[in-house]
């Protein structure tokens, strides 16, 4: 890498943790300490002051760099891309975040469309065995159900409902 480049890819990480720092409302010494407790790397605040505004700044070690990348949550290739690449980078990961979703979304309709059927098979089911009792027992059946919405909520309810619905018809 040329001497210009490296200083290029310098000034990138330097104005990205005075945004990241600057956007999270932290002064020098907040992140100092953050480095200190997140990434387990002491640095004094001025020294992040001279990576930032110094002229010339100051020169990053990697194992600062890293503990800059750890204490702002992101990956060390991600920082040393530019933003075109960055973007296309991130870009990428929403089409794949996005497609999985999408797979998954459609998992879950057909579950759904799979429970609607068994619900529905369960209805069916309860309305034969109510209309197999005599008057009297599907009368008490009926209210016994009914006594039974206050402990299982409206899904019971509606159940029930729909049951005592269709042997109705």
């Amino acid at each position: 890498m040329s001497e210009h480049r490296l200083r290029a890819v310098e000034d990138q990480i330097a104005q990205r943790i005075e945004r990241e720092r600057t956007e999270r409302e932290w002064s020098y010494e907040k992140l100092a300490e953050q480095m200190r407790e997140r990434a387990g790397y002491t640095i004094h605040p001025s020294a992040i002051h001279r990576v930032e505004r110094g002229s010339p700044r100051r020169r990053i070690v990697v194992d600062e760099f890293v503990a800059y990348v750890r204490v702002f949550q992101g990956s060390v290739l991600e920082w040393l891309m530019d933003g075109d690449e960055r973007e296309r980078m991130q870009f990428d990961r929403y089409l794949r975040d996005g497609s999985q979703l999408h797979e998954l979304v459609e998992v879950k309709r057909r579950e759904l469309a799979d429970a609607e059927l068994q619900l529905h098979d369960a209805i069916n089911e309860a309305t034969k065995r109510l209309a197999a009792m005599s008057d009297d027992a599907r009368a008490d059946a009926v209210d016994e159900a009914s006594e039974l919405d206050e402990d299982f909520g409206e899904h019971w309810t509606a159940f029930r409902n729909a049951v005592v619905e269709h042997d109705q018809k």
